[in-house]
Parts: structure tokens; C-alpha cells; sequence
């Protein structure tokens, strides 16, 4: 993921690169594409890509709720539930 994520740096300085669109290719896509590295992570369908829907189905398919508070820099993370994952992490203890 950390790889992934410096190589997209690497490409603010390329005029060529891929341009910004709410729809394709933004800050949660980006997101997205990082966790998605590790291929255990679940991806749910999404058909529009905006940020605000890509987190709205990541926390539909039952991944844990997240939320910043600016105003007192607190985290509040929520119980997740996988259940109905379509990608699952295999047990090693086998």
C-alpha cells in the first residue's frame, strides 16, 4: 500500500498525469486504490465514484464507520461487520 501510495505521489510533478475528476479520479479513489493493494480488503460496487458515495457504500457493505471531528481532533471508529464480505481473509492457524 505504502508503495502504491509514494508512486501516485511521485506523479504530482507530471503534467501528463491522469487529471482530477469527482467522478473518477479523486481523493477517494485514491483511497480506494491504496487499501485495495492488500487484496483482502472488500471492495464493494460502486457506480459512482464521487468521494461521498465510495465511503457511503464501504460503510453499507458493513466496513467500520470512521469519523473525524475537527473541532476536537477526535477519531471515532464503529464496529465493523464483515459477514457479508465478497473477498475473505483466510485463517492461518491452519
Amino acid at each position: 500500500m505504502n508503495d502504491y501510495a509514494k508512486g501516485k505521489m511521485s506523479e504530482n510533478s507530471d503534467p501528463d498525469r491522469k487529471k482530477y475528476s469527482i467522478i473518477s479520479n479523486n481523493c477517494a479513489t485514491f483511497a480506494e486504490n491504496v487499501i485495495t493493494q492488500d487484496k483482502s480488503v472488500d471492495k464493494p460496487s460502486s457506480i459512482i465514484n464521487s468521494p461521498v458515495n465510495i465511503v457511503d457504500e464501504y460503510q453499507e457493505e458493513g466496513n467500520a464507520r470512521v469519523q473525524y471531528n475537527a473541532k476536537t481532533k477526535t477519531i471515532i471508529i464503529g464496529t465493523g461487520n464483515e459477514k457479508d464480505a465478497k473477498i475473505k481473509i483466510k485463517d492461518n492457524k491452519d
